[in-house]
């Protein structure tokens, strides 16, 4: 089985690849990771933690109950967009975030449960329980932002 691997949290190196490679052949002898070469740029983003999302790829991988849920919220995703009349050909059939069959973005996945509500993407709804909550200490509010 190949896994593309894509768009980290932060840069890493050719010798960390390596050494995730190592893990997980220890783990999945069958697997074979690919890494695209933006892993390696140099330039930071959002898409939570390496940890995070091999641990979600592997429940995907190994749980088809999660498996059958995900792709469920994948055609929410379609359905959704289709309701709306939207039609660009570019995006026929995908949605967001690597759904049905990878963990790709979770901020789409979060934004994907904020708009759906809890219950219809279990990794969206998942990523979601683990941010922390600052809005609780510094709410966005007329008087910060003025």
């Amino acid at each position: 089985m190949r896994i593309g691997i894509c768009a980290p949290s932060t840069p890493f190196t050719h010798e960390d690849a390596a050494r995730i490679s190592a893990l997980a052949a220890a783990a999945r002898p069958t697997a074979e990771l690919v890494f695209h070469d933006q892993c390696f740029a140099e330039a930071g983003h959002f898409a939570g933690s390496d940890g995070e999302r091999l641990e979600a790829f592997v429940d995907l991988a190994n749980d088809p109950d999660l498996a059958a849920a995900y792709k469920k919220a994948h055609e929410a995703y379609l359905t959704d967009r289709d309701a709306l009349g939207l039609v660009v050909e570019e995006v026929e059939g995908i949605s967001a975030g690597g759904m049905p069959d990878r963990v790709k973005c979770l901020h789409s996945l979060v934004a994907h449960s904020l708009s759906a509500g809890p219950g219809v993407n279990p990794l969206g709804d998942e990523a979601l329980r683990k941010l922390p909550e600052w809005w609780k200490e510094n709410a966005c509010n007329s008087e910060m932002n003025a």
